[in-house]
């Protein structure tokens, strides 16, 4: 199984092949890495098809754009930040509707995709899950976003403020503020 730096540096690759045209690159990025583009743009809207159109649209920027797409140091974290903008912009109208879909999201995805669910197997660790999850729904849809980013697009502070438009400290601060709301509520 690939670490998180070599599945990092290898979407960086393949987004670099698809600027410079690269058709087979197209095809690795959809077998490889489409999916954690459609889970993260699920945190931020239920719609798959907006989310699946806002990735089209990416892609065509790049193909497009060759020129500027090979620029880019980061085109994974760029690929990310733009994704979030797209879709926030499409959403600003229907804002509350998007953090009750998000809080769900997130809160759905913690539980199916955690490392913890495969050993809490009694009920009293049920009762743990069923916990987090609600209290994970309380959280801002900030703190949301970066334990997204953070524990599950693995991606480091400094791509998280990058994606987000913050300073990395301030990626760590929200990160940290999330862990400890959940451990004091919790009482972990």
């Amino acid at each position: 199984m690939a670490s998180k730096k070599e599945k990092s540096n290898e979407l960086i690759v393949v987004l670099k092949h698809i600027a410079e045209g690269k058709e087979e690159a197209i095809r690795s990025f959809y077998l490889d890495h489409y999916n954690q583009f459609i889970n993260y743009g699920r945190t931020i809207t239920q719609d798959r098809h907006a989310v699946e159109d806002a990735i089209q649209q990416l892609l065509i920027w790049i193909v497009e754009n060759p020129r500027k797409a090979r620029r880019l140091d980061r085109p994974d974290v760029y690929f990310f930040r733009s994704l979030r903008n797209n879709l926030i912009k499409e959403q600003m109208a229907s804002r509350k509707d998007l953090q009750d879909k998000l809080r769900e999201t997130l809160s759905e995805m913690m539980i199916t995709k955690s490392a913890e669910k495969k050993w809490m197997e009694n009920e009293e660790e049920q009762e743990i899950i069923d916990r987090l999850q609600k209290e994970i729904r309380t959280l801002p849809d900030y703190l949301q976003q970066t334990l997204y980013l953070r524990f599950f697009s693995n991606l480091e502070y400094k791509d998280i403020s990058s994606i987000m438009e913050i300073k990395p400290n301030v990626a760590r601060i929200y990160i940290h503020r999330a862990i400890e709301r959940l451990r004091s509520t919790l009482k972990l």
